[in-house]
């Protein structure tokens, strides 16, 4: 072998600031291409394995790639459930607000056993070719069992070598990564290895890591071939050929020690030297937000060629280095990680109290960052945990790379050298980058789909001899939503606005303050995509397991009815605290065919007779009585009686406000009588408030005035957690597959934040809490507690 000689060149690296206007420039095309931000949504899971009768409980949270993260511009996000060939089964609409949204899928009898899909995304990610789209695999064991999907192979194992960079050149110092996974796509650790010659020399022995990764460095002799020879635990002989090397080229080396530099190693032959003396070459250090870039030249006799980088001028996190040739055409890529420890945070957990039921736990911080989390409890020996990413690699690997990354958890949680390397490993083996520099180039993302906000319904009013002030009323008392818009050329549009999965929504136009029920066609957008997605090829069967499920989970009983008499407890709750004169109708202590706005009069409100638009409800308080106030001027300045103050009244239909200060809409209730609602609550104190709850029989919108649709597509409705009920919480069942708690939309603002959990009688409990920080860093805390 003859010695190299070797050319270290300190490269300067810089920030590009500002990009040339160059025509197809590689500056301003990378640019563009990350102009527009990428949203990436990630599930945090009470748990990957479920019984008939238990719940998927889940939190989710949107990162903005940009800032690094919660992203608050969508509110819509979906979450779909796909069997295991990939076909939809069922879909929820969630409601985003600052970037984390909460959800569960009831696990019922039309779930069989086998492989489900768990998938999350916005309408923002159609945008991009690149798919951002949250994915976790989920097993159901206990209910009817189906086929699956078997995937054969020859061998019980799956080998792949991976030239560093992409591709091995002659007479260089080659790097080759070594991947080797079994039938279930898990990494398994070799008994045994070595890389042979083409005379079946042992060149250097070799082994992988708990993951079934590893590399080997050699000498690459021109005209030879080289072959990895490996036996697995089950004295399984694998060989598989090294890919042939290049008569001519470079190659790229990464050296990340996790210090103050990363070295970087351009290598050739002389071969290339015959015709490429004075090329240049580009080195590109990228993360979709910003380029470091040098460049060196081929000089004669000059085989090597070093750069250090100081991790001080490299982002934090994920970085992608890119060697392109003087044609500015990418030849060599390589993926490698920046630790710094601002990309986590810490927070601290402590049981302080134990009863005989529940735990009472404590959450703390030590800096004054908001951190936003959720936190699921099993019991210690628990299976039914397996995500197949974290919060860890779904925002600081998966945006950049595009394999799998196997116990993502293992690389972050108490970091340290071997860990680093583990993961340097794995970035190895994954080749080159998601972002395809083909689509960099020539496809330039288009905004072709918008932030979804809300749900909009559009629609036309098919009537004539419309006025030019009409209106259309819009009514959903599932959805606590009643409003108004303007009809214009027979068109109308309610723009993002809320309403709840399986709402029913009326309208009614509005002329001459009467209500006429219309004759309209609504549109409602968005609608939910049904397609089916491609999964993993991986499929296997699932361990067989002797679970007794007939016993597991209680049903849940509806109890009959029980009629009382007397008076009624009140159901409804004001949004509003405060101290109220309540009354239910069906009691029968008021008249019900009393129209609502003569009731009010009765109990000391004045009403403005005529509805006109400067019309209101008021209370008077003072030492005599007047003549009621009204809105008097263009300014809306309030005309006051003196001695008399007057106060315009709030009045609230099904907890949406219809009435106050700045918006008059008496003429929405002003056709309905008591028997319209089911109960009445008003107090005259801090101005006035008025809340009426709509009768469940009757309803507010009424056949008479009203058009009524069913809604095809609203936002599933937030709820609060709770426990199947378990037969035993002591049988091997619960104890792999059962889950103690799930505790969602913990917001740690405060110094602590405190509080229960059941402990279902176990002797220890496993914990998992994840999270982010309001400055984009990730928490995550597995823990065991010891309970005696």
């Amino acid at each position: 072998m003859k010695k190299n000689t070797f050319l270290s060149l300190f490269l300067s690296i810089f920030t590009v600031a500002c990009f040339g206007q160059e025509k197809k420039s590689l500056d301003s095309s990378y640019v563009n291409y990350f102009k527009l931000t990428r949203e990436i949504p990630y599930l945090h899971l009470n748990k990957t394995s479920f019984i008939n009768g238990e719940e998927v409980w889940f939190q989710a949270y949107i990162l903005d790639q940009k800032t690094k993260k919660l992203h608050n511009h969508t509110t819509n996000l979906y979450s779909a459930i796909y069997n295991e060939k990939g076909e939809h089964k069922q879909s929820q609409l969630l409601f985003v607000k600052n970037g984390i949204a909460s959800g569960s899928i009831k696990i019922d009898s039309t779930f069989t056993d086998g492989t489900y899909y768990l998938k999350a995304s916005t309408n923002w990610m159609q945008n991009f070719k690149e798919d951002e789209s949250y994915i976790q695999k989920i097993q159901i064991v206990g209910g009817k069992k189906s086929e699956e999907n078997i995937i054969e192979s020859d061998s019980n194992y799956d080998l792949q070598l991976l030239p560093e960079g992409g591709h091995l050149v002659e007479a260089t110092n080659a790097v080759v990564g070594i991947v080797i996974k079994d039938k279930k796509n898990k990494g398994v650790q070799i008994k045994s290895g070595v890389l042979l010659d083409d005379k079946n020399n042992v060149v250097k022995e070799v082994s992988t890591n708990q993951f079934g990764l590893g590399k080997v460095s050699f000498y690459y002799e021109p005209n030879i071939n080289y072959k990895v020879k490996i036996t697995t635990q089950g004295e399984e002989t694998i060989i598989k050929n090294i890919e042939a090397a290049k008569k001519v080229g470079i190659t790229l080396n990464v050296d990340n020690p996790n210090s103050t530099f990363i070295k970087l190693t351009m290598q050739t032959n002389k071969e290339t030297l015959k015709n490429a003396v004075n090329n240049t070459y580009h080195i590109y250090i990228h993360n979709t937000s910003s380029i470091l870039k040098s460049s060196f030249s081929l000089k004669e006799n000059t085989f090597s060629y070093n750069s250090f980088l100081s991790v001080k001028k490299l982002q934090k996190g994920t970085n992608i280095i890119t060697i392109l040739n003087d044609k500015m055409q990418p030849i060599l890529e390589r993926v490698f990680f920046n630790n710094h420890q601002d990309l986590y945070s810490d927070i601290s957990s402590k049981v302080i109290s134990k009863s005989r039921d529940s735990l009472t736990i404590t959450l703390t911080k030590n800096d004054t960052k908001n951190h936003f989390l959720s936190a699921t409890f099993l019991p210690e020996s628990t299976k039914s945990y397996a995500l197949e990413n974290t919060m860890y690699s779904k925002f600081l690997l998966k945006p950049y790379i595009k394999g799998d990354v196997e116990n993502s958890a293992y690389y972050f949680k108490n970091t340290n050298r071997k860990k680093l390397a583990d993961l340097d490993l794995l970035l190895l083996t994954q080749g080159w980058s998601k972002y395809n520099w083909y689509n960099i180039f020539n496809t330039t993302p288009k905004q072709n789909f918008d932030f979804e906000k809300g749900i909009t319904v559009k629609g036309t009013v098919n009537m004539n001899d419309l006025n030019d002030d009409t209106t259309i009323v819009l009514f959903s008392s599932e959805s606590e939503l009643l409003l108004s818009a303007p009809v214009t050329n027979n068109k109308f549009s309610f723009d993002n606005i809320y309403l709840s999965d399986s709402s029913k929504v009326s309208f009614s136009i509005q002329e001459k303050n009467k209500l006429i029920k219309p004759q309209i066609y609504a549109n409602y957008l968005p609608r939910i995509n049904t397609n089916s997605i491609a999964v993993n090829k991986y499929s296997y069967k699932l361990n067989e397991l002797n679970l007794n499920l007939k016993d597991y989970i209680k049903e849940r009983i509806l109890l009959d009815e029980v009629v009382v008499k007397g008076k009624s407890k009140l159901k409804h709750k004001p949004k509003t605290s405060g101290s109220y004169q309540t009354f239910k109708v069906s009691d029968g202590l008021i008249p019900k065919r009393v129209n609502i706005l003569d009731f009010l009069r009765n109990r000391g409100f004045d009403i403005n007779a005529d509805f006109s638009q400067s019309g209101t409800i008021s209370t008077n308080r003072g030492k005599s009585r007047g003549p009621t106030s009204i809105l008097g001027g263009e300014d809306n300045n309030l005309v006051k009686t003196p001695g008399i103050t007057a106060d315009f009244v709030k009045v609230f239909v099904d907890n949406t406000q219809i009435v106050s200060q700045y918006e008059n809409s008496i003429y929405m209730i002003n056709h309905l009588n008591v028997e319209d609602f089911d109960e009445i609550h008003y107090t005259k104190s801090f101005g006035g408030e008025i809340y009426l709850f709509t009768n469940p029989v009757r309803k507010y919108a009424n056949k008479k005035t009203f058009l009524t649709n069913e809604l095809p597509t609203g936002f599933s409705k937030s709820k609060e957690y709770y426990q199947p009920k378990y037969y035993s919480t002591s049988s091997d069942i619960f104890k792999n597959f059962g889950g103690i708690y799930w505790k969602s939309k913990i917001e740690l603002d405060k110094e602590s934040y405190t509080f229960k959990v059941p402990h279902l009688n176990q002797k220890s409990i496993r914990f998992y809490i994840e999270g982010i920080a309001s400055d984009g860093s990730i928490i995550f805390e597995e823990k065991v507690i010891t309970i005696k």
